[in-house]
C-alpha cells in the first residue's frame, strides 16, 4: 500500500537530494584539486631537482674559469718574455684582474655559503618533517572541523580494529584500513573518511514508512550537511594549499615552466639560469684570451680591447664584453625580422587580442597579465627572416592601459604600453573606440607610467618624482625646468662625475647655464678653475650642496628609468 506523502515530507526529501547533488560536486572538485596538488608536487621536485644540477654545474664551471683567470694572471705578472711597454701593460692588465677575480671569488663563496645554508635548512626541514619538504604548506583544518574530522577518526579507528576482526583475512584488511585511516586523519583528508564511513554503516531503517518518517528525514539532513561542511572545508584547504605552493620560493618554477613550454623552450631558459650562463660566458673568454697570451708570448688582441676602449668602470673588466654582446644582440635582432610587405594587419590598423595572451609579471608568485580583450594600433608589421611568420607590434590604446594591472607596469617599466612579437592568429580587426588626443593619451600613459614604473624606487623618491613629473601638463622637459628654476638655482659648485674622455674624471667645474636637452637629459655649461669650459650632461655632475644632489641624483634615477628605447 503506497503512502501519501505530506508536503513537509516531500520538502525534506527534496532537500536530501539537493545536498547529495551539492555532495557529489563537491567530491568531484576536491579530487580534482588533490590531483592539481599532487601534480604540482611532482613537477616542483623534479623540476628543483633538474634546476639544481644545472646550477650546480654552472657553479663549478664558474669557479675552474675563476680559478684558471686568477693563475695565469699570477703567471704572466712574471713572466720574462715580456719587456718594455709591453710588460708594464700586461702587469697593469694582470693586477686589475687579479682585483677583479678577488671581488669575484668573494661573491662566488658568498652564494655558496648562502646555497649551502639553504640546502642545509631545507633537510633540517625535511628530515623534522619526514622528508616532506612541502609540510610547511599544509593548511590545518579549522578548530571546528578538527572536532568533526577527529569524531569521524575516532568512530572509524573502533570499527576496523583489529581485534574486532572475526578472520585472518579480516584482521589483514582491518590493519589495511587502519592505516588509510591514519593517514587520512594526518591529513586532515575529511572525503577519504567520510568515504571509509560508508564501507560499516547500517543498511539503514527497516520499513518504508520508518525512512520517510519525519525524523529520520532530519537525521539524514543533519547528516548530509554535516559531510557537506566537512567537505567544502576541505576544499578551502586545497584550493589554499595550491596557492602556498604557487606563492612558495620555488613555487615560481611551475608558472615558468608552463611559460616555456608554450614557447617550445626547456626549463634552461629560466631566468637564473640564463643570468649564471651570461655571467659565464665573457669569464670564459677571458680565461681563453689569457691562455692564448701564456701559449703564444704575446699579448692577445681581446685583452688589448679591454683596456684600449676604456670602459666606464676601468676595475669592471668584463663590462665591454657584455657591450660587445649587446651590440651583437641588436645586430642579430635586425637580421631576424624583416618588414611584412603584404601583411594581415597594416600599420595603423585597430585589431584586439582575440585569445589569451598571457605575460608574466612576477617570476617567483608566478602571477600574470592576460591582454584578452585589449585593443591597441599596429605599429610594425614584421616577418621572421627564418621560419616567415607574421609577427606585429601593437601599441595599446588608451582605454586598454586603463585595464592592465599595476604590477605588470611595474615590472616592466616604460615599455608597458607595447606589445612585441604578437602572432598573427591571436588578432582580429576592430572599430576604433572613443576617439582620444594624443596629448591625452600621453597624459594617460604618462600618469600610470609615473605611479606604477617608479615604485621601484625608494619611496621618498617616488614621492619627490610624482611632485615633478604629475599631472602631466607641458613637456617633460618644461616640468623639469620649473623644479629646477626653484630647487637647482644657478650658477652652483660641481665635479665632473664620470666625463669624457676618463682623463678629466673628478675636474671642479662651475655650472652656470643650461643649454637644453639631449636625449631627456639636460646639457649644462661648466667652466673650470682655468678658465676651460666644458658641456657635460648634468647627470655626469655632482654638485657640492646636498641638497643639489639630491635633485640630480632624482634626475639620475629617472633618466636610468627611461633609458629603454621606447617603441612608441
Amino acid at each position: 500500500m503506497q503512502i501519501d506523502k505530506s508536503p513537509e515530507t516531500r520538502a525534506k526529501e527534496n532537500q536530501i537530494q539537493q545536498l547529495e547533488a551539492d555532495l557529489k560536486k563537491v567530491r568531484t572538485t576536491i579530487k580534482s584539486l588533490k590531483t592539481r596538488l599532487e601534480n604540482n608536487k611532482t613537477l616542483l621536485t623534479d623540476m628543483q631537482r633538474q634546476v639544481s644540477t644545472v646550477m650546480g654545474n654552472l657553479h663549478a664551471e664558474l669557479t675552474e674559469h675563476t680559478g684558471k683567470i686568477k693563475r695565469l694572471a699570477q703567471k704572466l705578472i712574471k713572466d720574462r718574455r715580456f719587456k718594455g711597454e709591453d710588460k708594464a701593460f700586461l702587469k697593469q692588465i694582470c693586477l686589475e684582474i687579479l682585483d677583479d677575480v678577488s671581488g669575484g671569488e668573494r661573491v662566488i663563496q658568498e652564494a655558496e655559503e648562502r646555497e649551502q645554508a639553504f640546502f642545509e635548512e631545507m633537510g633540517e626541514q625535511e628530515q623534522a618533517q619526514n622528508h616532506d619538504p612541502f609540510a610547511e604548506l599544509y593548511v590545518a583544518p579549522e578548530k571546528e572541523a578538527q572536532k568533526d574530522i577527529r569524531k569521524t577518526f575516532l568512530k572509524l579507528s573502533k570499527q576496523f580494529h583489529p581485534d574486532r576482526a572475526r578472520s585472518k583475512a579480516e584482521e589483514q584488511e582491518f590493519h589495511r584500513l587502519q592505516q588509510q585511516i591514519n593517514e587520512a586523519y594526518k591529513a586532515g583528508d575529511a572525503q577519504t573518511l567520510l568515504e571509509l564511513e560508508m564501507l560499516w554503516q547500517d543498511a539503514g531503517p527497516a520499513s518504508d514508512e520508518e525512512a520517510h518518517s519525519t525524523d529520520a528525514l532530519d537525521s539524514q539532513i543533519r547528516q548530509l550537511e554535516l559531510q557537506l561542511s566537512m567537505l567544502e572545508q576541505q576544499k578551502k584547504r586545497l584550493s589554499q594549499e595550491l596557492k602556498n605552493i604557487r606563492e612558495s620560493d620555488l613555487g615560481y618554477l611551475i608558472s615558468d615552466s608552463r611559460h616555456l613550454k608554450k614557447r617550445g623552450m626547456t626549463f634552461e631558459e629560466l631566468p637564473e639560469i640564463q643570468m649564471l650562463k651570461s655571467e659565464l660566458e665573457p669569464i670564459k673568454i677571458m680565461a681563453d684570451a689569457l691562455a692564448l697570451t701564456d701559449k703564444e708570448g704575446v699579448i692577445s688582441d681581446t685583452l688589448f680591447k679591454f683596456f684600449q676602449a676604456q670602459p666606464e668602470d676601468p676595475y669592471d673588466l668584463f663590462n665591454l664584453l657584455f657591450e660587445e654582446e649587446d651590440e651583437e644582440d641588436e645586430d642579430e635582432d635586425d637580421e631576424l625580422y624583416i618588414t611584412n610587405p603584404s601583411p594581415a594587419f597594416p600599420v595603423g590598423t585597430t585589431v584586439k587580442l582575440k585569445s589569451t595572451f598571457e605575460i608574466i609579471t612576477n617570476w617567483e608568485t608566478g602571477a600574470y597579465q592576460d591582454f584578452k580583450g585589449f585593443k591597441g594600433t599596429v605599429t610594425k608589421a614584421l616577418l621572421d627572416a627564418e621560419t616567415e611568420e607574421a609577427l606585429y607590434y601593437i601599441r595599446l590604446s588608451a582605454s586598454s592601459l586603463s585595464k592592465i594591472d599595476p604590477s605588470y607596469i611595474t615590472e616592466t617599466g616604460p615599455n608597458f604600453n607595447v606589445l612585441i612579437d604578437i602572432e598573427e592568429g591571436f588578432l582580429a580587426k576592430t572599430t576604433p573606440g572613443r576617439k582620444v588626443s594624443e596629448a591625452e593619451e600621453q597624459a594617460i600613459y604618462e600618469t600610470l607610467l609615473y605611479l606604477h614604473g617608479l615604485k621601484i624606487l625608494p619611496k621618498a623618491q617616488h614621492e619627490r618624482l610624482l611632485s615633478i613629473l604629475l599631472p602631466p601638463t607641458g613637456s617633460v622637459e618644461e616640468r623639469w625646468l620649473d623644479y629646477f628654476e626653484e630647487y637647482l638655482p644657478l650658477p652652483f659648485k660641481a665635479v665632473m662625475d664620470s666625463p669624457r674622455p676618463h682623463s678629466m674624471e673628478k675636474t671642479k667645474v662651475t655650472v652656470g647655464v643650461c643649454l637644453g636637452f639631449r636625449s631627456g637629459i639636460p646639457l649644462m655649461g661648466c667652466e673650470d678653475a682655468k678658465g676651460n669650459r666644458y658641456t657635460a650632461a648634468l647627470t655626469a655632475l655632482q654638485p657640492k650642496q646636498p641638497a643639489l644632489r639630491r635633485v640630480v641624483n632624482d634626475l639620475r634615477a629617472w633618466a636610468d628609468f627611461m633609458e629603454y628605447e621606447l617603441e612608441r
